[in-house]
């Protein structure tokens, strides 16, 4: 557990940096994304695998493994710098190596529980889907319901600005000045 709060610390801090360089930083994103898969290691020396929500059971240990690792190497590595200068045939090799690591750890057991491995990765991937969905549909309805024209209304604010002040002089000396803003 001690590691799950670690990791959520370390979220915690990314929040805060919001609007900072650091927020963006890929190597702190990187941090960020690779110290989730370190969940793996105590689920496989737990004595309570079996408490573990979902996937559960003593080879829980290796859906966490391979669903983090997986998204990792799909979807993460890709922001690094240094992938910009790697050759794009090379760049396959990533999601590749998801494939590897699904083979490596399943093969062993006849590919026993194989669905479980799909279960972190689906509910991220899927899960996103679903939440970027809700919030596009939410502004579109929203725009419906009340469409409001953004340039009118900054043009309201400007005059209401300008009579506000209008006792030390004309801040806008023609209504073009004004439609520009």
């Amino acid at each position: 557990h001690a590691i799950g709060y670690f990791h959520s610390v370390l979220l915690l801090v990314q929040s805060s940096l919001f609007f900072t360089r650091l927020h963006l930083n890929p190597y702190w994103k990187l941090l960020l994304e690779a110290s989730i898969i370190l969940h793996a290691i105590p689920l496989f020396a737990s004595p309570f695998a079996i408490l573990v929500p979902v996937p559960s059971g003593k080879n829980a240990w290796k859906a966490v493994l391979f669903g983090f690792t997986a998204v990792f190497l799909v979807t993460q590595v890709f922001s690094l710098p240094q992938w910009a200068a790697i050759s794009p045939r090379l760049r396959v090799l990533a999601p590749i190596a998801a494939g590897v690591l699904l083979l490596v750890l399943y093969i062993p057991d006849g590919f026993e529980n194989l669905q479980s491995a799909v279960v972190i990765p689906a509910v991220i991937y899927l899960g996103t889907i679903v939440v970027r969905t809700v919030a596009v549909v939410s502004g579109r309805a929203a725009q419906m319901i009340t469409p409001r024209d953004w340039s009118a209304s900054r043009r309201g604010l400007a005059r209401a600005v300008q009579a506000a002040i209008e006792d030390h002089g004309q801040v806008f000396e023609t209504d073009e000045e004004l439609r520009v803003l």
